[in-house]
């Protein structure tokens, strides 16, 4: 694969991420919900063919609803970085601009959570945000 070809496909999956977390943070609670519960029940046939049987569907949907912040985060941080490292020639300013951005839509998609019916801002879900962000990052650097 060439390296213009490999930049841009970097940069699509970032933008793909960073499109993702913006419209999960926009939806109303009651789309939201309605989301995790289609998630919920893929996991739960998932969970039940690998022999987990019984799990509860609400403890089910509970992680998804916490853990999506998890995941959508170090995704973001995770194509981010490899966007801006195979666009930029040195370490440290790929790993600042990853960073302060990923951040910065982190604190952005919990502040539109605010004016949000049915949704809120919630320190645990920025916990989530920034450990997602943290794992990406470093997971995303000790690969490329």
């Amino acid at each position: 694969m060439s390296d213009t070809w490999r930049i841009v496909t970097r940069w699509i999956f970032f933008i793909t991420s960073l499109c993702l977390a913006v419209y999960l943070s926009q939806q109303i609670g009651s789309e939201s919900t309605k989301v995790s519960e289609w998630i919920t029940d893929i996991g739960q046939k998932l969970l039940n063919w690998i022999v987990l049987k019984g799990i509860k569907k609400r403890i089910i949907h509970s992680y998804i609803r916490d853990y999506a912040h998890f995941g959508v985060h170090l995704s973001l941080a995770f194509f981010g970085y490899r966007a801006f490292a195979g666009s930029l020639p040195k370490f440290k300013p790929a790993l600042a601009l990853s960073l302060f951005l990923s951040l910065a839509i982190a604190i952005f998609d919990e502040l539109i959570q605010q004016e949000v019916p049915g949704r809120a801002f919630e320190i645990s879900d920025m916990a989530l945000n920034i450990s997602g962000i943290s794992i990406g990052t470093l997971i995303s650097i000790l690969i490329t």
